[in-house]
């Protein structure tokens, strides 16, 4: 069994421990935390919201947390930190909770919670596994971030910086197509894929496997997605985020599209569609559709405008040109990201074996 000192009434500020800054002059609010501490919101108890303070100095906290610390003589506080992860301490938290609508973890019930530990020796080999792959998976995030980075400077630079061959509208490109119509909750769940607001609106290229079903009877009217057609969100909550759109390279044929989204069937043989993936996600791009959007709670984008506005393309020679440097880095970013993901369940995957 781990064993924890007690309660000293300490509490973070946050989570992660960022603020350490007083808020007014009421200083019977704030205590002290110390390092290699834990703390937790008796309110919000769960598996990863349990903070370590791994700061030098003391930090100033507030009174809305618990906080705690281990017998360091017996528990290593790096291991102790990564069992707190498991789902096995969540099943735990549960069970020692109180409360209706909202559960809470309060410190004598906590303390309660009992689990058996290996050495001290052994709890610094694992702590130390832990580590190097908690290092690892923040190191991929930053070189995602980067190259996300990257590619976003880059295609900005690429759309700025070409001699113009034609000024076309989106109704020039091909023939716009609304999404669903008619569904309600019953409707999705099963069926035929569909693909949502989400995966228009946060990916450059969407495929069947990112989509959800939806059941459309062999009656129905429905519009489909064509491989190669350029999808737009047609509204959101600023105006900023109206208009972002992506390019189905999927090869199913029966894949419909969100009601909230509408489509163009790209016909226009001036244009290569992949291309345009990169070119609506672009700030030229975006500052030309921002004042398209309409509205005062919810924005939505005037359709009929932004189908009848020109913009300069490049080439087709050039289109392509764009597309595979960009593209490049496109693929780049999908193996940092499953790479990212495979150490993700690995980390995950030896948290349950080790703490069974």
């Amino acid at each position: 069994m781990f064993s924890v000192t007690n309660d000293r009434g300490f509490v973070p500020q946050s989570e992660q421990f960022e603020d350490r800054e007083m808020i007014g002059t009421d200083i019977k609010a704030y205590k002290i935390i110390h390092n290699g501490e834990f703390a937790y919101n008796p309110a919000r108890i769960n598996v990863g919201s349990i903070a370590k303070y791994n700061g030098v100095e003391d930090c100033m906290i507030s009174s809305l947390y618990v906080c705690f610390d281990v017998d360091r003589k017996r528990i290593n506080s790096e291991w102790f930190f990564h069992l707190l992860k498991t789902s096995k301490m969540n099943f735990y938290y549960n069970l020692n909770g109180e409360g209706g609508v909202r559960i809470y973890l309060f410190y004598p019930n906590f303390a309660r919670i009992k689990s058996s530990y290996p050495t001290k020796a052994e709890q610094q080999k694992i702590a130390d596994l832990f580590n190097l792959l908690t290092k690892r998976i923040e190191t991929l995030i930053r070189v995602i971030e980067d190259l996300q980075t990257l590619k976003k400077a880059i295609n900005d630079y690429l759309q700025a910086h070409f001699e113009p061959e034609f000024y076309l509208s989106f109704a020039d490109l091909g023939t716009e197509f609304s999404g669903l119509s008619g569904k309600n909750a019953q409707d999705f769940g099963s069926g035929d894929p569909y693909i949502t607001y989400v995966g228009v609106y946060a990916k450059n290229f969407v495929t069947e496997n990112d989509c959800g079903l939806v059941t459309v009877l062999p009656t129905e009217n429905q519009n489909k997605v064509n491989n190669g057609d350029v999808l737009f969100t047609l509204s959101s909550e600023t105006p900023d985020e109206v208009c972002y759109g992506s390019v189905y390279v999927g090869k199913a044929l029966n894949v419909y599209l969100n009601s909230f989204c509408f489509g163009v069937h790209i016909t226009n043989s001036n244009v290569y569609s992949p291309y345009l993936a990169y070119f609506i996600n672009s700030t030229i791009f975006r500052k030309a559709v921002f004042p398209l959007a309409q509205g005062s709670t919810r924005f939505n984008l005037q359709k009929s405008d932004f189908l009848k506005k020109r913009f300069s393309f490049p080439s087709l020679e050039r289109q392509i040109e764009i597309f595979s440097t960009l593209n490049t880095l496109e693929n780049k970013l999908q193996i940092e990201s499953e790479l990212l993901d495979q150490y993700k369940q690995q980390k995950q995957y030896l948290l349950q074996q080790m703490f069974i």
